[in-house]
C-alpha cells in the first residue's frame, strides 16, 4: 500500500525544493548576463517546466489521481530524453543542438501552424507567409543541406535515444524509451488495461486505477530519480557547483531502497 509520508515525502519535498532553489540560482545566474550556449533560456524553460510537472504530478498522487499522473510522468521522461541528448551527447556541441532546437520552435513549428491555418481555409497574408516560409527554407538549409528536417529537433524519441545510447556506449536511454516511456504512452493513450478500470467509478469513488497501486509507486519512484538526475545536470550545465544539486538521484535512490526494500 502506497503511503505518501516519512522518507517518501521527504524525498518528494527534497525534490521541490532544491528545483524551486536551481530556478532561482539560474535566474539570479543568467539576470545580466544569457549562458553562452542558451542566449534564448531553452534549458531553463525546460528546468521550469519539469518543475511544475512535478509538483503538479504530487498533488494528483496525494489526492489519489495515480492513472493522470502517469499521463504527466510521460511527459518527463519525454523532456528526459531530450534534455540528456542535449547535454551528453558527446559528438555535438549543447550550443549547437540549443540553437537548432530553438530555431526550430521558431521557424519549423510556426510553419507547420501556417499549414494547418491554411488547410483549414485561413490564408496567413503577405509579407508574413513570405517571412514564415523564407525562414522554414533557411532552417533546413543551415542544417539539412536543404533535404528535409531531419536533425535531432525533428527526430523521434526513438532515434534520439538509441543514439546517444549508441554513441555513450550505454544503453540507459533506449531501455528508458522501450519501458518506462512506452509503458506510459499507452496509459496516455488508453491503450493499457487500466483504462477499462475506469468502469469502476461512482460519483464518491476514483478510478480503480487511481489510489494507492503499485503503479502509484513506481511513478512516484521514477519521478524522483528522474528529475533528480536532471536537477545535478542542469546545475553542472549552468556552472552552479553548490553541494545542495550534487548526487541528488543516488542519495534520494538510496532512501527508496530502504523504505521500499529495493534490490539491485
Amino acid at each position: 500500500m502506497f503511503k505518501f509520508g516519512g522518507l517518501f515525502s521527504n524525498g518528494v519535498d527534497y525534490l521541490q525544493k532544491h528545483g524551486d532553489s536551481l530556478i532561482r540560482k539560474v535566474e539570479k545566474k543568467t539576470y545580466n548576463s544569457a549562458h553562452a550556449d542558451d542566449p534564448h533560456g531553452v534549458i531553463k524553460a525546460y528546468l521550469v517546466r519539469l518543475q511544475n510537472n512535478v509538483e503538479a504530478m504530487v498533488v494528483l498522487l496525494k489526492d489519489g489521481y495515480g492513472n493522470p499522473a502517469i499521463i504527466l510522468q510521460r511527459s518527463l521522461i519525454e523532456d528526459y530524453l531530450n534534455l540528456s541528448y542535449i547535454l551528453k551527447h558527446p559528438n555535438i556541441s549543447r550550443g549547437y543542438l540549443i540553437k537548432q532546437f530553438y530555431e526550430y520552435l521558431t521557424n519549423v513549428q510556426r510553419h507547420k501552424h501556417m499549414e494547418r491555418y491554411e488547410k483549414m481555409g485561413t490564408r496567413i497574408e503577405e509579407p508574413l507567409r513570405s517571412e514564415i516560409i523564407n525562414n522554414f527554407q533557411k532552417f533546413k538549409n543551415d542544417y539539412n543541406d536543404g533535404k528535409g528536417v531531419k536533425r535531432w529537433s525533428c527526430m523521434s524519441l526513438e532515434s534520439q535515444a538509441k543514439e546517444l545510447s549508441n554513441s555513450l556506449n550505454d544503453d540507459t536511454y533506449i531501455k528508458i524509451y522501450y519501458t518506462m516511456y512506452n509503458l506510459f504512452s499507452e496509459e496516455y493513450h488508453s491503450l493499457s488495461r487500466t483504462f477499462l478500470e475506469h468502469v469502476n467509478t461512482s460519483l464518491t469513488l476514483k478510478s480503480a486505477s487511481g489510489r494507492a497501486d503499485y503503479r502509484t509507486e513506481e511513478t512516484m519512484i521514477n519521478i524522483i530519480i528522474k528529475y533528480g538526475e536532471l536537477i545535478q545536470e542542469i546545475a553542472k550545465f549552468y556552472g552552479i557547483s553548490n553541494r545542495e544539486f550534487k548526487n541528488v538521484a543516488e542519495k534520494l535512490l538510496k532512501k527508496l531502497r530502504k523504505q521500499f526494500d529495493i534490490h539491485g
